[in-house]
């Protein structure tokens, strides 16, 4: 499937300092989830995206928002998260927004400074296609006890 922008309201999470090839599926959604500092738009969110180095690696459906540190991880020591950021729970995408954006690549300027998270609308957050590179892993939604649809 050719797309060229994310069409659906999310939030692109660049977890960039989070990541290593080594995770599993649970610790890619939990370095996804949280802890992040977010305004009251993030309510309108409906899809978080996880990104490392400009590539979409996942995409969550997003259920709630807690403060950071108040539900239950199991990859993360929760106990120091500043509790005047943002968490959320939420389960792997249905496959076709999965099919969609996972392996895609953000071209936009939009990425560039420290704020990891980045809303997709209302301005177009443009994508682009590049062959899957090997030395990414690829992520299963059962892999690790993921909820799923």
């Amino acid at each position: 499937m050719s797309v060229s922008a994310i069409e659906e309201k999310g939030i692109i999470f660049r977890i960039n300092r989070t990541f290593d090839a080594s995770m599993d599926a649970m610790a890619l959604y939990e370095a996804t989830r949280g802890v992040w500092v977010l305004g009251s738009r993030r309510e309108e969110a409906i899809y978080a995206f996880s990104v490392y180095k400009k590539k979409i690696l996942e995409v969550y459906r997003i259920e709630q928002w807690f403060p950071a540190g108040t539900t239950e991880y199991q990859t993360r020591n929760s106990d120091e998260f500043d509790r005047s950021r943002w968490e959320f729970v939420g389960k792997v995408a249905e496959d076709e927004i999965r099919t969609k954006y996972i392996g895609k690549f953000i071209t936009s300027d939009r990425l560039r400074g420290s704020n990891p998270g980045t809303y997709t609308w209302p301005d177009r957050i443009n994508l682009m296609e590049f062959e899957p590179l090997q030395s990414h892993q690829s992520y299963s939604r059962n892999s690790c006890g993921l909820p799923g649809k």
